[in-house]
């Protein structure tokens, strides 16, 4: 038997060749239980690879991990790297989720399973790959607010844009801009935001649209504001040659 762990009445006989003379003598063999280590069914749980942004990973039930020769209850526990988190449901179905654009290789994760009264544990680990997925170009905060000035006063240089934009994935981008005429506007070399208006001209609700371009997928983000360029009061001014 497999881990006995009761008792056998043994009988013992001793006799002579020719049979004429014997003895007996009967004993008890008592096995006594020790508790056994948890073991690993099968291979273990296998190693895992999922996209970046993909939702939370169901793994495995470790029900199917995990095994002990009495039957004890198992207190399970994840040992995994930040800023991943690792949960065991109810039903020991082991869940994993990882932060908004977060990807890596290698990850090892720990799953420990020990008893509740044995105090015996075993653990198995697997390796977590997150696999990175190109990102569009992000805003930082809320971007660009609705802008107002007065006619005449510009150029107005108002926006370094690599303070209201980013790539998560570290790509350099690429930005544009339009605006109707007879507005014009322009990004320089320090990716500054440029207005120009001619002279005399005022408007309200001028729209604004810039383009972000990633340099690593051409992912797009386009950002809209509005400009009102209020009217102020000219001096008259004298037609042709005068009088």
């Amino acid at each position: 038997r497999i881990n006995p762990t009761c008792c056998d009445l043994l009988n013992v006989t001793a006799e002579e060749l020719d049979g004429e003379l014997s003895v007996e003598s009967e004993f008890t063999v008592t096995i006594l239980p020790v508790n056994d280590q948890p073991y690993v069914l099968n291979d273990g749980i296998p190693d895992q690879e999922f996209d970046e942004d993909s939702g939370a990973w169901e793994i495995v039930d470790l029900d199917d991990i995990f095994a002990d020769v009495e039957e004890e209850i198992f207190i399970l526990s994840v040992d995994i790297p930040e800023p991943l988190q690792a949960d065991v449901n109810e039903d020991n179905l082991l869940v994993i989720t990882a932060p908004d654009n977060f990807f890596g290789e290698d990850i090892v994760v720990t799953v420990i399973a020990e008893e509740t009264e044995g105090g015996l544990s075993i653990s198995d680990e697997f390796m977590l790959n997150i696999l990175p997925i190109n990102d569009p170009p992000l805003l930082r905060d809320a971007g660009i607010a609705d802008q107002s000035f007065a006619e005449d006063s510009g150029p107005w240089n108002q926006f370094d844009l690599n303070e209201f934009f980013f790539d998560p994935d570290g790509d350099d981008l690429v930005f544009s801009a339009q605006i109707d005429e007879p507005l014009s506007v322009s990004i320089n070399e320090d990716e500054i935001l440029t207005i120009t208006a001619p002279e005399n001209f005022f408007g309200e609700d001028l729209l604004v649209t810039i383009i972000i371009e990633d340099t690593g997928a051409g992912l797009e983000l386009v950002e809209e504001f509005f400009l009102a360029i209020t009217p102020v009061d000219d001096p008259p001014q004298i037609v042709g040659e005068g009088i």
